[in-house]
Formats: structure tokens, C-alpha cells, sequence
């Protein structure tokens, strides 16, 4: 008896010696963090610019979108094809002077795969619409960071909560 509780106490030994505690894991790096970046801002960019083809070289085939709104835009979780909402910039309603950007945004990377987590804001013509957080899922495809997936908040309220003052926002409109 003594022979197999010592056996098994070296078995225990051994195989807590052998594993990597969590605090032994590097943090998730994003060796790729700027082109990630780029694609994000190349979104919002061709929102402003209302270009339909710039958006849609950086979408990946079926990319969704899932909008949650609060405050005065609550309601149900809106689901949609990313492609739906790009294809809107080139009809006559869709707003002049559509700037969305973003700050520090939290970027995580492994191998091919990327998350974007972000605060933003979004004035439609000089007026702020409201703050959120954006969730940007990208892949990378032939050497190409796409967006596959976009998710957001929209909140009203939250934009003092979630702007700091004197904000180094991105992406640079050129109006």
C-alpha cells in the first residue's frame, strides 16, 4: 500500500512539474497590429467617403454585422449582412459627412486570426449620433486582413463615460 501511494504522490509530483502555470503564458501578441489597424480605418474611411468598393475589397464573403442599441436606440439585437449596409452608401439617403473613429483600441492576433475591441464615436454631419464599442473579428486570407464579422453598441449616453478628453482619435478624415 505504502508502494502505491508513493508512486502515485511521484506521479503527481512529476505531472505538476511538467505543466505550465497560466502566469507562464505570454500574453497574446499582435505582430500584425498595424495592418489590422489599416483595415479597421479603411472601414470607416469608406463610410466617410461613401465608397461601396473600398469597403467591400476588405470584407470577407458573408461577413455579418450585430448592432445592440440602448437608451433612446434600444431595441431588439439587429442582425444583417455587412454587405447590405455597404451597399447603402451609394444610394441618395444614405448620410454626408459620416465620421466614425476610435481609440485605444485593444488588439489580439494568433497566426491568422484577429479581434479589434475598441470605443468609438459617430458624428453624422458635424453631430454626434452616439459612443459605442466596436468588436472588429478579422482573418487573414491570401495575405489580407479581412473583416468577417462587426458587432457594436450604440449608446447614447456613454459618450463622456468612454471619450477622454483631448481623445487621439483614429482614423484621420481628410473633411
Amino acid at each position: 500500500m505504502k508502494r502505491i501511494a508513493f508512486i502515485a504522490a511521484a506521479a503527481l509530483a512529476f505531472v505538476a512539474c511538467e505543466q505550465p502555470t497560466r502566469e507562464s503564458v505570454p500574453a497574446p501578441e499582435a505582430p500584425d497590429r498595424d495592418a489590422i489597424l489599416e483595415t479597421v480605418d479603411t472601414f470607416f474611411l469608406a463610410m466617410a467617403e461613401k465608397d461601396s468598393a473600398k469597403a467591400s475589397a476588405i470584407l470577407a464573403p458573408g461577413a455579418r454585422m450585430v448592432a445592440i442599441g440602448y437608451g433612446e436606440r434600444a431595441g431588439p439585437v439587429r442582425r444583417s449582412d455587412v454587405q447590405g449596409f455597404v451597399a447603402d452608401f451609394d444610394t441618395p439617403d444614405y448620410p454626408e459627412r459620416v465620421h466614425e473613429d476610435y481609440w485605444d483600441p485593444t488588439v489580439l492576433q494568433r497566426a491568422d486570426l484577429a479581434v479589434v475591441w475598441t470605443p468609438y464615436r459617430i458624428d453624422i454631419g458635424g453631430e454626434r449620433l452616439h459612443c459605442g464599442i466596436d468588436v472588429f473579428n478579422l482573418s487573414r486570407e491570401d495575405g489580407n486582413w479581412l473583416i468577417y464579422s462587426i458587432s457594436f453598441t450604440m449608446e447614447p449616453d456613454a459618450c463622456p463615460e468612454l471619450e477622454p478628453e483631448n481623445v487621439v482619435a483614429r482614423p484621420v478624415f481628410s473633411e
